[in-house]
């Protein structure tokens, strides 16, 4: 049946993919895993802690990965305990709460399109694994079709600091020492103390920011600038 365990990995084999299930499937490896399984607790599941919760918005929501405009992120449409529709969700999280790899799964909108379509499925002698027993529309998705994990396997990591940016932050450091020694003795400790925390900050920088990727560095000049603001996105969104 399209959308259950066999097909996934029946598709997995046949697209040739690097795993039977996406190596991404992590809420601290992937956006849409976390926002699909943060939503799912307003649907009957189990939440995340409050503090892991807290820590992954924080840690998306800085990320070039986090959508930026509701009609990308996940969403749950639906009040109470039993939303109707799961929106651009991962399959992975939607096997795991409804048992089919799907990205868009809704309910039937009352008891008697429900019942209809049982009639039709009963007629048709439609087997009890068919996934229109509950669901009026499903939409299955390999995770190799998502397009967040396209561009997880093609994201650059940003580079280690070389011995080169090791050499010029401890020279940095070393020079700071020298100075602060050599200095007149009639210099305050205070003074003395801003020129050694000088020297650390300055090798903590040219490790920290030789680190970053190209648009960490654009994130790190904007937040010089005061212009961070420009980075922030909303939160998952939750249609009521």
């Amino acid at each position: 049946m399209v959308g259950d365990l066999d097909w996934y990995l029946r598709e997995s084999s046949r697209r040739r993919t690097p795993s039977p299930r996406c190596p991404f499937a992590s809420a601290d490896h992937c956006p849409r895993y976390y926002q699909s399984l943060s939503l799912l607790a307003g649907a009957g599941f189990t939440g995340i802690s409050p503090t892991e919760e807290k820590r992954l918005l924080r840690k998306w929501k800085r990320s070039e990965l986090w959508p930026k405009t509701d009609e990308q992120a996940s969403s749950v449409s639906g009040s109470g305990e039993k939303p109707y529709m799961f929106s651009n969700f991962c399959p992975e999280v939607s096997f795991d709460g409804f048992g089919w790899f799907a990205t868009l799964l809704a309910r039937y909108a009352d008891g008697l399109d429900l019942e209809t379509a049982h009639a039709q499925l009963a007629a048709q002698r439609a087997d009890s694994s068919d996934w229109r027993w509950q669901w009026s529309a499903m939409s299955p998705m390999h995770y190799s079709g998502c397009p967040v994990y396209s561009v997880l396997t093609n994201q650059k990591t940003a580079p280690s600091p070389t011995l080169r940016d090791y050499f010029i932050a401890l020279t940095c450091n070393m020079l700071a020492n020298v100075f602060l020694w050599f200095v007149p003795n009639n210099l305050s400790l205070v003074n003395k103390g801003l020129f050694l925390a000088s020297g650390i900050f300055l090798s903590a920088y040219v490790l920290c920011f030789r680190s970053l990727d190209a648009a960490g560095k654009l994130r790190f000049w904007l937040a010089a600038r005061g212009r961070s603001s420009d980075f922030q996105a909303a939160a998952p969104v939750q249609i009521h």
